[in-house]
C-alpha cells in the first residue's frame, strides 16, 4: 500500500510540473512584429500570417499565410537606386531569373508601373509563370524602393485563385513596413565637377574627372559596400584622401559598373610616344611583378591629353581594367574599373573618363623631364636620332676634335732654343 502511496504522490508531482508548463506554451504569444538590422526596418504580420522556422534574419525575411496559399519573402540590395521604368526592367529579368532558379516555367511580366506608395517612390511589377514548369497558374507580385543606402525589395507568390488575397496582404506590408531610415536625396551626386567632393585634401589628388551619365559618387552610408566593390578589384582599401569612386547604380541583385581612382607614387622618365614602349614594361613589373597574375602588355591610351597605360588583369567573372598615368615630378594616376555583369559598357566608360581627366597641379600636372641632365639621358635612352640631341652632341665632338687638332700643330719649343 505504501509503494502505491508513494506512486500515486509522484503522478501528482509530475502533473502539477506538467500543467503549468503546457498552460505557458499554450499562452506564448507569436510575435507580430520583427526587427531586420541590415534592412534598417521592423516588419509587421497581417491576422493569420506566421513565419516559418529560418524564415527572419538581419538581411532577409520570409512568411507565409497559414493556409500556405501566399507567401511572402523581403530582401534588399546594396546601393541606393532610384526606381524608373529602366530599373524596373532590370528588377523583372531579377524576378524572372529567382522564378526559374526554383523551377518556375513560362514566365511573363504582365505589368509595370511607378508609383508612390506611403511617400516613397515604388516600382510596381507583376508576372505570370507555371509551378513545376508546366503545373498551375501562379502569380507573382513584387514592389521595389530605395531606402537608406539599399534598395528594399518585397515579393508575393500565389495562385491565381489566391492573387487578390496576396494583394491585400502585400499592401498590408507596404504600408504597415516600418523603415527605420528613408532613402536619401542623392541627385546631387550625379554629374560633372562631383569627384571634388571625395577624396580630395588639401587640393589632392591633383586630377579630376567628368562622370558618364548615369554615374555617380557614393554617398557617405554606402561605404562599407563600395569597399567591397574596391577588395574586387584587387585593392585593399579605398583611401578617402588620395582616391574618389564612382559607380553606375544598376537594379538586381548584381554588382555596379564601378570606377576607382587614386593617388599613387612612381618616378618615371617622361612618357610620350618616344619613350612609352621602355616605360611600359617598368610600369607592369611596378604594379604586377610581384604577384601570380600574368597580365599582357599595356595597350596605349589617352588620359587627359597625355599618354597613359591600360591594362587587362584577368579576373573571375567579370572584367577589370587598370591605367597608369603620369603627372608631376613623381606621381602617378591609378585607375581601376569592374564590369557588374558581362555585356557592361565599363570599357567604353572608362576610357572616356581617362580622356576626360583634367591634372589641376602646376602647370597642368605636366611631368617635367628634368633639366638638362634629365633631356639627355632622356634622348639617349628613347631618343638617340632624335635632331635636336644629335645636332648639339657633334657640335660638341666637332668642338673637341678641333681642341685636339690645333693642340696637336702646336709644338712645344726645344730646350736649346732658350
Amino acid at each position: 500500500m505504501k509503494r502505491l502511496d508513494m506512486l500515486f504522490a509522484a503522478l501528482f508531482v509530475c502533473l502539477l510540473l506538467i500543467v503549468p508548463l503546457t498552460a505557458w506554451a499554450e499562452e506564448e504569444e507569436v510575435p507580430d512584429e520583427y526587427v531586420m538590422n541590415d534592412v534598417r526596418a521592423t516588419v509587421h504580420l497581417p491576422d493569420k500570417w506566421e513565419v516559418p522556422p529560418g524564415g527572419w534574419s538581419d538581411w532577409d525575411f520570409k512568411c507565409k499565410s497559414k493556409d500556405g496559399f501566399v507567401e511572402m519573402r523581403l530582401w534588399y540590395d546594396d546601393f541606393q537606386v532610384e526606381p524608373t521604368e529602366q530599373q524596373a526592367l532590370g528588377w523583372i529579368k531579377m524576378h524572372t531569373l529567382r522564378l526559374k532558379k526554383h523551377e518556375a516555367g513560362d514566365v511573363n511580366s504582365t505589368r509595370m508601373e511607378i508609383t508612390e506608395r506611403h511617400g516613397r517612390t515604388t516600382a510596381e511589377m507583376d508576372l505570370t509563370f507555371r509551378f513545376d514548369g508546366d503545373g498551375p497558374l501562379g502569380v507573382y507580385q513584387a514592389v521595389a524602393f530605395p531606402a537608406y543606402a539599399k534598395v528594399i525589395h518585397i515579393a508575393m507568390m500565389s495562385n491565381q485563385k489566391n492573387a487578390g488575397k496576396a494583394k491585400t496582404a502585400l499592401d498590408f506590408f507596404l504600408e504597415n513596413l516600418d523603415v527605420h531610415k528613408e532613402a536619401e536625396d542623392v541627385t546631387e551626386l550625379y554629374g560633372e565637377g562631383v569627384p571634388g567632393m571625395y577624396g580630395r585634401v588639401d587640393g589632392r589628388p591633383n586630377f579630376e574627372h567628368i562622370l558618364p551619365d548615369g554615374w555617380r559618387v557614393y554617398s557617405k552610408s554606402e561605404v562599407g559596400a563600395v569597399a567591397e566593390l574596391v577588395k574586387k578589384t584587387g585593392q585593399n582599401k579605398l583611401d578617402k584622401d588620395l582616391c574618389w569612386a564612382a559607380f553606375e547604380p544598376t537594379a538586381g541583385d548584381i554588382d555596379p559598373d564601378f570606377m576607382v581612382f587614386c593617388e599613387g607614387e612612381l618616378l618615371l622618365d617622361k612618357v610620350d610616344q618616344y619613350s612609352w614602349d621602355g616605360i611600359e614594361p617598368i610600369v607592369r613589373d611596378k604594379f604586377f611583378g610581384g604577384t601570380s597574375i600574368e597580365v599582357e602588355p599595356a595597350d596605349k591610351v589617352v588620359v587627359g591629353g597625355r599618354l597613359g597605360f591600360m591594362y587587362h588583369p584577368p579576373a573571375r567573372g567579370s572584367e577589370t581594367l587598370m591605367a597608369v598615368a603620369a603627372y608631376e615630378s613623381n606621381k602617378v594616376l591609378v585607375g581601376w574599373a569592374r564590369a557588374g555583369q558581362a555585356g557592361s559598357s565599363v570599357e567604353e566608360d572608362f576610357a572616356a573618363v581617362l580622356n576626360g581627366t583634367r591634372f589641376t597641379g602646376p602647370e597642368g600636372g605636366e611631368q617635367p623631364i628634368g633639366g638638362l641632365g634629365g633631356w639627355v639621358i632622356y634622348s639617349i635612352r628613347y631618343r638617340p636620332t632624335n635632331p635636336a640631341f644629335i645636332g648639339p652632341v657633334v657640335l660638341v665632338f666637332m668642338a673637341f676634335f678641333g681642341i685636339l687638332v690645333i693642340l696637336a700643330r702646336h709644338k712645344p719649343k726645344e730646350l736649346e732654343d732658350y
